[in-house]
């Protein structure tokens, strides 16, 4: 599919997968120091972690019954003040570890009735998305929740 053929969910479901995987990805049992939950769309200016959309979930297949199956591709951002090679791999390695978690987990974001995830998988290692005047560093991984509708 190119751009222009994407076949955006409405709103409130939009809404409604945006907060499940929040959520979902909120019972991460091992976060770091000074992080006590992931935030949705922000970072503050210390050290934090935020979800942020790439875009909104899509359509990737349609059925003729009205069912389909879409994605929902994030980022995890992870912001904190590194200033050594180790601080910045371990910077790095926090994301992966809660991207490895989610990976593997069996009980995927409930997204309520009629619909049923399907996977959550990383798409991108992570990297030093930024450095700040405040010396703070932004580090990402991208991710994709797929799930189905079934009408």
């Amino acid at each position: 599919m190119t751009d222009k053929e994407l076949t955006y969910i409405t709103g409130p479901e939009q809404d409604q997968v945006a907060r499940a995987v929040l959520n979902w990805l909120n019972e991460y049992p091992d976060f770091p120091a000074r992080v006590t939950r992931i935030e949705q769309e922000y970072l503050s200016t210390s050290t934090s972690m935020g979800l942020f959309a790439i875009t909104a979930p899509y359509k990737t297949q349609e059925y003729i019954s009205g069912s389909y199956e879409a994605q929902y591709q994030f980022a995890l951002q992870y912001r904190v003040a590194a200033t050594t090679s180790n601080q910045r791999l371990a910077a790095a390695e926090v994301l992966s570890n809660i991207a490895a978690w989610a990976e593997s987990r069996k009980d995927l974001p409930d997204l309520g009735l009629g619909k049923q995830a399907v996977s959550m998988e990383r798409t991108s290692p992570a990297v030093m998305l930024g450095r700040g005047d405040d010396r703070n560093e932004d580090y990402q991984i991208l991710m994709i929740f797929s799930y189905k509708v079934c009408a």
